[in-house]
């Protein structure tokens, strides 16, 4: 297999574009250990936190600074209280003209993310987000929509049950609604959701593949920003391999196809299958930059630095951003093999 997946590789070519001055590069900030498990064999809510002030650091700062880049920080439940490490690493943001997005997490026994089950207490949190910022200075503040798949099994099947609830969905995208429309009077509402299937999802003109994902915050018209996640390690933990930069490329597609340029597109993770090296980060990085595609997500700050240090950093923003690069890929027939079995499968659900 990998012998013949290489061999069209060589053969089919796919000339992506040359990449333009006006583009973003940013970063995610989670505040957890970069592990091996969680990254490989499945994604879930973290074990643990590591979160401290010094989660990006003044040689950090320099470099966003200069390149104009920003960070979507992680403002766990715990964290809005005063003097939280939280406040110290916006405030140090802040002061270095780095701008921070904030993105909204509760605890994990409420699911960690924005889904369909927990709607009330995202209301609630963010009015405690209002309350809790005094003077912080926030570019955007961001959901993200993902279902906590770690629940034992015994508990998951009663989740999926209830996610499938008619009442409870609709209940759920009401409530997002009119969380948006009150993010949106403030600051930038950004969404961030699975790339891998909800993009698939979008294709059939229907919710089915979000629904049972606990995704209820799209229509995406509802949203200032867009942002999917288009993980090369999703289909990894499914059959084992790395699909390349062409699975970038087709999801990315898709989503420019849907939403227009003005979207945003994850790459994860820093440090693991083909971002083992920054040069596959980079790669990745000019292919969303030559779509067209207004910005690059690389999670995490915390994976770019323990993998490749601030070195790493340096490299993603000089390289990933600069103008008149051409950018070629190869194709790989797999891809679209990948895509038909969810369409195929959302055909039924």
């Amino acid at each position: 297999m990998p012998f013949l997946t290489s061999f069209a590789f060589y053969l089919f070519p796919v000339d992506v574009g040359t990449t333009r001055n006006e583009f973003e590069v940013s970063f995610w900030a989670e505040g957890v250990p970069p592990s091996r498990e969680r990254v490989l064999e499945g994604p879930g809510r973290p074990s643990e936190l590591i979160y401290s002030e010094n989660i990006v650091s003044e040689t950090d700062i320099e470099i966003l600074s200069r390149h104009n880049s920003k960070v979507s920080l992680a403002i766990h439940q715990d964290m809005l209280r005063e003097n939280s490490p939280a406040e110290k690493v916006v405030k140090k943001m802040n002061q270095g003209n780095v701008p921070v997005q904030a993105w909204l997490l509760t605890h994990p026994e409420n699911y960690y993310w924005a889904n369909s089950l927990n709607y009330h207490i995202f209301n609630d949190l963010y009015d405690k987000f209002i309350d809790w910022r005094k003077e912080l200075n926030f570019h955007g503040l961001v959901l993200d929509q993902e279902l906590d798949v770690r629940e034992p099994g015994k508990y998951l099947t009663k989740t999926m049950r209830r996610l499938y609830r008619t009442d409870i969905y609709e209940k759920s995208v009401e409530s997002y609604k009119q969380l948006i429309e009150r993010i949106s009077n403030q600051k930038k509402a950004i969404l961030t959701t699975w790339g891998i299937p909800c993009l698939d999802d979008f294709l059939d003109s229907d919710t089915s593949l979000q629904k049972m994902l606990g995704v209820s915050a799209v229509p995406p018209e509802t949203w200032d920003v867009h942002s999917f996640q288009v993980y090369r390690v999703i289909p990894y933990r499914t059959i084992r391999l790395d699909l390349g930069p062409y699975l970038v490329y087709s999801y990315s597609l898709t989503a420019r196809e849907i939403l227009g340029d003005d979207v945003a597109i994850g790459l994860s993770h820093a440090g693991y299958l083909g971002y083992s090296d920054v040069s596959g980060i980079v790669k990745d990085v000019r292919l969303v930059n030559a779509l067209g595609l207004s910005e690059a997500q690389v999670y995490s700050i915390e994976q770019v630095k323990r993998f490749f240090g601030p070195e790493g950093l340096e490299k993603i923003l000089e390289e990933g951003k600069k103008p008149k690069e051409q950018v070629t890929i190869r194709y790989n027939p797999i891809v679209p093999l990948w895509r038909f079995s969810i369409t195929f499968f959302d055909l039924f659900v």
